[in-house]
């Protein structure tokens, strides 16, 4: 199976939008609300934790392949992604909201800047790194970044009809 490459002005420029659109998004949920329950017991405030949570992922992830190693805690199904779900809302749902909101800015700008460094060959290379089976590493950079924003869009466009 062949996999699609991407450049990485293309992978940066995904990255920006989406983020920007997550931000222009979420600049209208009034901080009263961040605590709120929105999906199920996750609040905006724990969905921010969550987007923070697998950006941090993605980086170590990352480093981890790059430096020539396989992440032992990389899921590969729906089930692991939903067990690490879940380990990351117990582990981060009481974090104070002004570190969340703090820390979303920082690790926005972690990813932006990992995306910006890393080799543009490494990432479409789906050879190099064997534990991706052949798949790119930018899928990983991808599903944790502007993939993963898009996914939460819905969720915060209630908060911005007019």
């Amino acid at each position: 199976m062949g996999y699609e490459s991407i450049s990485k002005k293309d992978l940066i420029g995904k990255i920006k939008e989406n983020r920007t659109i997550l931000e222009s998004l979420i600049s209208n949920i009034p901080e009263s609300d961040m605590s709120t329950p929105v999906e199920g017991d996750w609040t905006v405030k724990d969905i921010f934790s969550h987007i923070i949570a697998w950006e941090q992922n993605m980086i170590r992830w990352m480093n981890i392949t790059l430096a020539g190693g396989a992440p032992d805690d990389f899921p590969e199904t729906r089930e692991a992604v939903d067990a690490l779900n879940e380990f990351q809302f117990q582990r981060d749902k009481g974090n104070d909201l002004d570190d969340v909101l703090s820390h979303l800015s920082t690790s926005y700008a972690q990813s932006l800047s990992f995306a910006e460094k890393v080799d543009e060959f490494a990432i479409n290379d789906a050879d190099v790194f064997a534990w991706r089976e052949g798949r790119p590493l930018w899928y990983i950079i991808a599903a944790n970044t502007y993939w993963h924003y898009e996914e939460h869009f819905e969720l915060f466009q209630k908060w911005n009809v007019k």
